[in-house]
């Protein structure tokens, strides 16, 4: 009989171990919190797992309970068991001006168990995706007759402005027909907004040593673009007779 009672008296105990044991979660400290917020159940042990290479502290600011981790290297891990109801708010004291590494943890009694993240995996930033940059505009001077700079890299949806600041009537003209200012006089502009991915290649049609070019990338989630190309080159003059000799004085056409 008493062995018996001994047997009963066991078995909650055991069942009660294994219900903690599962109610686990895991949070990945890599640039930021992943996840930042967190819903948990009662008992619930939480392990940061820190995957960059910085030094961190992890520490409560606000809530019914408190705990702070005290210094932490990269790569190490860290873990609290939460057994009070209610949110707390807490931070990571070696980045407290970044909001990445601000999170807040609520324990209820009414919520399943937590998937556990895998350590190691990559991080995802919750909420919905990074938005496209803003279009910008991007000015273009002409000026001794030469546009500065004579090589831009854009996105589509950004524009162009070419501003007049020589002393001489200009045009902005592509080689292949896509586009043409006309003339514009010193002083004026003309912009053009390109929503087409792909490289300009344009010149001044009264003074075709002036030569520039646009480079028009779709942007990337990050909003990164490629570094423009160099300069395209001066157009060539037909060979002539008397090719090779330079007439002194001579210089580009003028309008």
């Amino acid at each position: 009989m008493a062995a018996a009672i001994l047997v009963f008296l066991m078995v909650p105990l055991a069942l009660t171990s294994t219900s903690g044991a599962a109610n686990a979660a895991t949070i990945v400290v890599n640039g930021g919190l992943s996840p930042k917020q967190l819903t948990v159940p009662v008992g619930t042990t939480i392990t940061w797992q820190f995957a960059d290479a910085g030094k961190h502290r992890m520490r409560s600011q606000s809530g019914p309970v408190q705990f702070d981790s005290g210094g932490l290297a990269a790569g190490s891990s860290w873990s609290f068991t939460f057994t009070t109801l209610g949110t707390v708010i807490y931070g990571d004291d070696e980045n407290k001006n970044l909001d990445a590494y601000t999170g807040a943890i609520t324990v209820s009694d009414s919520v399943p168990a937590p998937t556990t993240t895998v350590p190691g995996s990559t991080p995802t930033v919750p909420g919905s995706p990074t938005p496209p940059p803003a279009p910008s505009t991007v000015t273009v001077r002409m000026a001794n007759r030469a546009f500065s700079p004579a090589s831009i890299s854009i996105a589509t949806g950004d524009t162009v402005v070419w501003s007049n600041a020589d002393k001489d009537d200009h045009t902005v003209t592509d080689r292949a027909g896509a586009f043409d200012s006309g003339v514009f006089a010193p002083g004026g502009s003309w912009r053009r907004t390109f929503t087409t991915a792909g490289t300009f290649t344009y010149i001044c049609d009264l003074h075709p040593s002036m030569v520039g070019s646009v480079t028009v990338s779709v942007p990337s989630p990050t909003g990164t673009l490629p570094p423009p190309p160099p300069p395209p080159p001066a157009p060539t003059a037909p060979a002539g007779p008397g090719a090779g000799a330079t007439a002194p004085g001579t210089g580009g056409t003028t309008g």
